[in-house]
């Protein structure tokens, strides 16, 4: 029995939850799945946690090796699952980079403004490079049936995206958030490649502002519903000073409401638009079952005081990823020889001497 707050229905409806429309297919439908355990991470998690404070913070490059291998070895499609070939020196690399640039920018603001100035306009032209340097990296160290993905995205893409449209997000003080995640997503999705195969992101600006205004208002339903409810009852028990409880406990589960439905409302508008060659996507996540999985997960978490993490982030997993199909247009071990072909042909890139990722 879903026991989500009743809103109304068209609140709890992600825009993009419905497929996008095409000739039936007629090769089976492929379904996602997740094989890891909380249970099993909790080991992983554990020792990354422990040898990150021990080494104070070094060994957190090689913890995010150890696990991206255990989420993308356990994630599955089309009987095969996926794999991280990513070395955690490129990681520590990336990281010894960022911990250069902000001790710069932190030593710059306790100059003179015009250098603080300086130092952002340095960061604004530099940072594009080097968040495209990161998306070739995670593309070039991740394969499907021994097919690595590829970015191909240019420097020139990569300014335009980031430089214009981060100025968007300032000049409008944030309206332009939906746009700018929009043209984000574009940029990364219409240059990624399984092998030589791409990716075509077809979702609009005008969708994600959709998105981001049913979010918004469900925040408000929500707020709205919850602190009556709540409210009413605390005050028919005990009287209206008892009912002070009602606007916290209305503000959290608003915020867990929202966030699901979020979450939910992104993975369908982003996937339910998305093809590979002749393949397509569908995302069928709900509001209600990840509100649930979501609210499990924060209460067992306090009560555990933090243990509970790792299953947390497995429950979420295995949920998104089984919410998830490959629509086949063409049989897919065909179509996958046909990509190991050709991205043999081309030949596989090399790591160089700027193979690094920042992660801010």
């Amino acid at each position: 029995m879903d026991s989500t707050p009743a809103f109304p229905k068209t609140l709890l409806n992600e825009p993009g939850s419905a497929p996008v429309e095409s000739a039936p297919s007629h090769f089976p439908e492929e379904r996602f799945s997740f094989s890891g355990s909380g249970a099993e991470y909790f080991g992983i998690w554990l020792v990354n946690l422990v040898l990150t404070l021990v080494t104070l913070g070094i060994y957190s490059a090689w913890a995010k090796v150890r696990r991206n291998q255990y989420f993308y070895s356990n994630t599955w499609v089309a009987g095969a699952n996926f794999n991280f070939h990513g070395t955690p020196y490129a990681i520590l690399k990336g990281r010894a980079v960022a911990l250069v640039l902000l001790a710069a920018y932190n030593f710059a603001g306790t100059l003179a403004t015009k250098f603080l100035v300086l130092a952002v306009v340095a960061l604004a032209l530099i940072m594009p490079w080097f968040l495209r340097r990161g998306l070739i990296f995670r593309a070039r160290n991740s394969s499907y049936r021994s097919i690595r993905f590829r970015f191909t995205g240019s420097n020139g893409n990569a300014y335009r995206t980031f430089i214009v449209w981060g100025l968007a997000m300032l000049v409008s003080f944030g309206l332009a958030a939906p746009a700018v995640a929009q043209r984000l997503r574009a940029f990364h999705f219409n240059n990624l490649n399984l092998g030589t195969t791409s990716f075509r992101f077809t979702a609009t600006i005008r969708q994600f502002y959709k998105l981001w205004a049913r979010t918004s208002l469900l925040w408000f339903a929500a707020m709205f519903c919850v602190g009556i409810l709540v409210g009413g009852t605390l005050a028919a028990i005990g009287g209206w000073a008892a009912a002070a409880p009602a606007l916290p406990i209305a503000a959290i589960l608003s915020f867990w409401l929202t966030r699901a439905h979020y979450v939910s409302g992104m993975q369908n508008l982003v996937w339910n638009n998305m093809t590979l060659g002749p393949h397509r996507f569908r995302s069928e996540a709900r509001v209600g079952p990840l509100f649930r999985i979501m609210m499990k997960n924060a209460l067992f978490t306090i009560f555990t005081l933090g243990l509970y993490r790792p299953y947390a982030v497995v429950n979420v997993m295995k949920y998104r990823a089984e919410t998830m199909s490959l629509l086949p247009g063409a049989p897919v071990d065909e179509f996958l020889a046909q990509v190991e072909r050709e991205a043999s042909a081309v030949g596989a890139e090399t790591a160089d001497l700027f193979d690094l990722e920042i992660s801010l």
